[in-house]
């Protein structure tokens, strides 16, 4: 089996998909505090499958690179809101404010 950019978007678009369905879930389920870190999650994956199809669709290497770049953006995001819930998360356990945290 050989695997097309064709592939690629297929998958692309059930990442869109889901990123609809589960979207819409979470800010209706009183979880909207979480869309945003699940919308970062998400395009870090999908920038990786760009960054796929780019590469099966023989692209020149910067497309590839500015794929890549935007995954580890998504990704540093993502880790940067999780330490900071964490952050808080401690300093409400001990009785101070997150602020500057």
């Amino acid at each position: 089996m050989v695997i097309t950019p064709a592939w690629i978007d297929a998958i692309l678009v059930l990442v869109v998909l889901e990123f609809v369905a589960v979207g819409a879930w979470l800010a209706h389920a009183s979880a909207g505090r979480l869309v945003l870190p699940f919308s970062l999650f998400l395009a870090s994956g999908a920038a990786l499958l760009l960054a796929l199809r780019a590469a099966l669709a023989r692209a020149e290497a910067p497309w590839i690179a500015l794929a890549l770049l935007a995954a580890l953006v998504c990704h540093l995001l993502t880790l940067w809101q999780a330490w900071r819930a964490i952050a808080r998360g401690s300093a409400q356990a001990n009785g101070r404010s997150a602020v500057g945290c």
